[in-house]
């Protein structure tokens, strides 16, 4: 199952994983796979700049998952 995953943000003062960070957004523990789908850079804030991702997410999830995970306004079918 695909899932779109929007506003994965990565400040640029820390190192975090990408997948590390869309994995935390969608609160599972790991993601199969990921595709960037868009990046940009939010420096609306001059000491916290940071990366924006929407990300389309492989995940192996059953129904009731599916409903939960769904709750997230950022996080949709795809």
């Amino acid at each position: 199952m695909k899932l779109k995953i929007n506003n994965v943000r990565i400040s640029l003062l820390k190192e975090t994983d990408l997948k590390d960070a869309a994995a935390r957004k969608a609160g599972r523990k790991s993601l199969d796979g990921i595709t960037v789908l868009h990046m940009a850079v939010d420096a609306r804030k001059k000491s916290d700049i940071c990366l924006n991702f929407h990300i389309l997410a492989d995940v192996g999830l059953s129904s009731s998952q599916v409903k939960k995970i769904l709750r997230n306004k950022d996080i949709s079918l795809y």
